[in-house]
């Protein structure tokens, strides 16, 4: 499930290289589906474990991947670990969407992302309130940050 969760953008928010260094394990790239998500994003051809071929850059190692390779990873493999929809490129919003199909991943939306399926399932945190459309979910998400915007005395504009 894709548990979604609505504030305003932090300092710390968007340093996926230091947490996909901190977080990541050599391990993860003898899974067929992290290999799957390298190849699907970034276009690399797997070599061997945690060894590409990018069409742009030559041979290289993980820490070489996109951001939004490197975050649909820890998604993936560390569903626990709070994501920045900040991270993910548009390119990743419908593998992001069939990870969440596999597990549970709580993702901090600071912008409304237009680029959304027309029906999905997601949840807000703050308000357990379950969607299934893209509409549904641009909706909770608005009205979320209007309050977010009201409690910070920024008078209530969605970002």
């Amino acid at each position: 499930m894709l548990y979604a969760k609505v504030r305003h953008e932090q300092m710390y928010d968007g340093n996926i290289d230091a947490r996909f260094h901190a977080f990541s394990e050599p391990e993860w790239f003898e899974d067929p589906y992290v290999n799957q998500i390298v190849e699907t994003i970034d276009k690399n051809k797997v070599l061997a474990r945690g060894i590409f071929e990018s069409p742009v850059l030559g041979i290289i190692g993980p820490d070489r991947l996109s951001g939004g390779c490197k975050a649909l990873i820890l998604a993936y493999k560390k569903p626990d670990l709070e994501q920045w929809m900040g991270l993910f490129g548009d390119n990743c919003v419908l593998p992001l969407i069939e990870i969440s199909k596999k597990v549970d991943v709580t993702i901090v939306f600071t912008y409304a992302v237009l680029n959304l399926p027309d029906e999905f399932e997601a949840t807000f945190v703050q308000t357990g309130r379950a969607t299934h459309t893209k509409d549904e979910f641009l909706d909770e998400y608005c009205v979320l940050m209007h309050e977010a915007n009201v409690a910070a005395g920024l008078g209530g504009g969605v970002s």
